[in-house]
């Protein structure tokens, strides 16, 4: 009897609202479906970028501010500077 009963809080809604995705309201809906699966993948690739990445023994992480940090030190290299600071 009580294995029938459906849920309205799914566990994958429920994940996707802890990534803070809103979950579809209409699961048969292939356009809703999609907007929530790229925003779920979106928070999880920020996610893993602001994680950081392992160098060797040493961390570097990968804030917003570090991200912009390397763009300038990419395009100071690229115009022909010797050495970043």
């Amino acid at each position: 009897m009580g294995l029938n009963i459906i849920r309205k809080d799914s566990v994958k809604e429920l994940r996707m609202a802890a990534a803070g995705v809103a979950p579809p309201r209409d699961w048969s809906d292939v356009d809703q479906v999609r907007a929530a699966k790229r925003q779920e993948l979106g928070a999880a690739c920020s996610a893993a970028i602001y994680a950081g990445v392992d160098v060797g023994e040493a961390h570097y992480s990968l804030t917003e501010h570090d991200q912009t940090e390397l763009m300038a030190q990419y395009t100071l290299v690229k115009e022909g500077a010797a050495a970043v600071p």
